[in-house]
């Protein structure tokens, strides 16, 4: 029994010389209010007005260990799905992480144009725009990586052992289908105002034939005074709608945008899309939206209006959406 006890006391003891010296709690609840048109070359259907939810809650620990060390753990749900989840290890200026979602701090995916709310695709109300600024990324994938932070900014490398599986497989390789793996490099800087972001993505097809697609993303921003403007071109090789191989093809989303805050409570910001495809028969795709947005101070309000032309690459398929957003953070 003693020795029982012993153990016991041990393991307790333990458990709590790892538990996080401090754990915090905080999330957003995000509704809103649209209607939207379903594209089309001719009459156009609207989709209907709907209410929608989103629901975040965030949490977040850490503690230091004995060899001086730091450690944080962060675990997100997202309507009541893990979202993203990762531990990181912290010496200095160097960090090194497992998780999902994380990718070097978005590195892979970053955005360069500004927004007032949401970017265009996902802000489109059920237009269902091709344009995107992450397609072939690893951005959503479980990855290990290191962040290096130096004088000129921040170097960022991530490794994917399994694409396409995130968070699923629970120390169970036989339990997902087999897939191929992804590499993402990737640099953000800033100087005298200019921000400058740059990232290059490896990802295998969800197979193991080696079919790779490549990802590179360009971005630059700026900001002066109460005006915040940016441009980025992402593009993606042997691949013609960023997602799928297709040997010698080529997926190409541009963007560029402004945000004007007006007063501290209100700001208003545009973004302009194209979405290029080599494929027979498709033309650009171009993707127009105008944002304002009020901060009430914790929650905050948005208007956004969207309109697409030549949606998917289907020339004269064209349609507009718009959404207003509540957004409560706590």
């Amino acid at each position: 029994m003693k020795k029982l006890m012993l153990t016991t006391a041990l393991a307790t003891s333990l458990i709590a010389s790892a538990a996080l010296a401090e754990l915090k709690v905080s999330g957003a609840l995000e509704v809103t209010l649209g209607s939207g048109e379903e594209p089309a070359t001719g009459a156009k259907t609207n989709q209907g007005t709907t209410i929608g939810y989103e629901n975040n809650i965030n949490f977040s620990g850490g503690t230091k260990l004995d060899n001086g060390m730091e450690v944080k753990v962060t675990s997100g749900l997202e309507d009541s799905s893990i979202g993203d989840q990762s531990i990181h290890f912290i010496a200095g200026n160097t960090t090194v992480y497992v998780g999902t979602d994380q990718n070097g701090g978005g590195l892979d995916d970053g955005q360069s144009v500004p927004v007032v709310a949401n970017a265009i695709e996902d802000g489109n109300k059920g237009l269902g725009v091709s344009y995107a600024g992450n397609k072939g990324t690893i951005h959503n994938d479980d990855v290990i990586g290191l962040i290096q932070k130096f004088g000129g900014g921040t170097i960022s490398l991530a490794y994917a052992p399994k694409v396409g599986n995130a968070g699923k497989a629970d120390s169970n390789p036989a339990g997902v289908a087999k897939t191929g793996s992804g590499m993402a490099i990737g640099y953000s800087g800033t100087f005298e105002g200019l921000g400058v972001l740059a990232s290059r993505t490896v990802r295998d097809t969800d197979s193991l034939d080696a079919k790779e697609i490549t990802a590179t993303n360009i971005g630059l921003s700026y900001n002066f005074g109460n005006v915040t403007v940016g441009a980025q071109q992402h593009t993606v090789d042997d691949s013609n709608n960023g997602t799928d191989f297709t040997a010698g093809g080529e997926a190409k989303s541009t963007s560029i945008g402004a945000v004007f805050a007006a007063s501290d409570a209100i700001s208003v910001g545009v973004q302009v899309g194209k979405f290029e495809q080599n494929t027979s028969g498709k033309v650009d795709e171009d993707t127009v939206s105008l944002t304002v947005g009020y901060n009430l101070g914790g929650a905050t309000i948005t208007a956004q209006y969207t309109d697409v032309e030549n949606k998917g690459g289907t020339a004269g398929t064209d349609g507009e959406a718009i959404e207003l957003r509540i957004k409560q953070a706590y």
